[in-house]
């Protein structure tokens, strides 16, 4: 399987997992263990939607980017998506939205938002220099504050995912859009 690939069924494998353990702590106990072929052979036939997930991945039919945003921890809306259930609402909104101006029978998980783990170049160091200890962050290298900062919003990057058939109906007003609801409230 490939890198992107796996990223991909991680991510989409993670969101069904999630999404169940709101229905019952039962089968998220069940999931826990399980590898990846026993987990698709499992859950393959479920008619529960946040398991349709698990079978496109499984069949490589995995969602593609519709939308990439540089992450801000200073924007309130990106903070507020860092926590599962107000990423789920903020999924929900998108959703609605899809449905009525693109596709009404689009699955219930037919959105996804991923926030990769905050990025830390921070080492706790001390760097010796002229008999004197600092820290690694003030100690004066080419990774100061500023340097820092900068690698973490090239890297770290608010991501929408969905089924490519509805990406392709999607226009760049209404991606504008979308784009405003992850950027703004939560």
């Amino acid at each position: 399987m490939t890198e992107m690939l796996k990223q991909a069924g991680n991510r989409e494998t993670s969101k069904s997992v999630y999404r169940s353990q709101f229905v019952t702590f039962s089968i998220a106990d069940e999931l826990y263990g399980l590898d990846d072929e026993t987990l698709f052979m499992n859950y393959k036939k479920s008619s529960y939607p946040p398991f349709s997930l698990l079978k496109r991945v499984s069949e490589r039919n995995i969602y593609k980017t519709a939308l990439e945003i540089p992450f801000d921890i200073e924007n309130s809306a990106h903070h507020c998506l860092t926590f599962l259930n107000k990423r789920l609402l903020k999924e929900n909104e998108i959703l609605l939205f899809i449905r009525q101006k693109y596709s009404p029978q689009a699955d219930d998980v037919a959105v996804i938002i991923d926030i990769p783990e905050q990025i830390s170049f921070e080492i706790d160091m001390p760097v010796v220099k002229e008999n004197k200890a600092s820290s690694f962050i003030s100690s004066g290298t080419v990774f100061n504050k500023p340097v820092i900062k900068g690698f973490t919003g090239v890297l770290r990057k608010i991501r929408l995912f969905l089924p490519e058939e509805i990406i392709n109906k999607i226009s760049a007003s209404d991606q504008k859009l979308v784009e405003d609801l992850i950027n703004n409230g939560c």
